[in-house]
């Protein structure tokens, strides 16, 4: 049971010192145990931006059990800065084959570096609206 976190874990934010590695797998979420299909919802769980998850991981190098805290991200955000990337590689291969790359794809990096740069500005005011919460209760 549980799963990978190389290819599970997106949208999660590892809190700084913890021990993570490729290969690890997280067998539990928040106390709850998981395997490869309900693993993106566990991580999901509230969906608030900020929030933390406990993740229960067997360590690949020594298969013991570790429990780290991290904080949920932003799902869309990431989505776009996949898509930002995709949009680069697109025009870096044209420039490797010398295929001419025009003004609108230059616009279209624009466009969705702009759309990036509004999910981390949302993205930040949800966790400082996190902190807000968590210090008023």
């Amino acid at each position: 049971p549980g799963g990978p976190l190389d290819k599970d874990v997106r949208g999660v934010t590892v809190q700084p010192g913890a021990w993570l590695e490729p290969g690890d797998n997280v067998v539990m979420v928040d106390q709850k145990s998981v395997d490869s299909e309900t693993l993106p919802l566990a991580l999901r769980g509230d969906d608030q931006i900020g929030s933390a998850v406990v993740l229960t991981l067997r360590k690949k190098t020594t298969g013991k059990h570790v429990e780290i805290v991290a904080n949920r991200g932003s799902i869309a955000q990431i989505q776009a800065i996949g898509e930002l990337f995709l949009i680069a590689s697109e025009i870096h291969s044209s420039l490797v084959y010398n295929l001419k790359v025009t003004p609108g794809d230059i616009l279209r990096v624009e466009a969705q570096a702009k759309v990036v740069n509004n999910l981390s500005r949302r993205f930040i005011e949800a966790q400082k609206a996190h902190i807000v919460d968590l210090e008023a209760a």
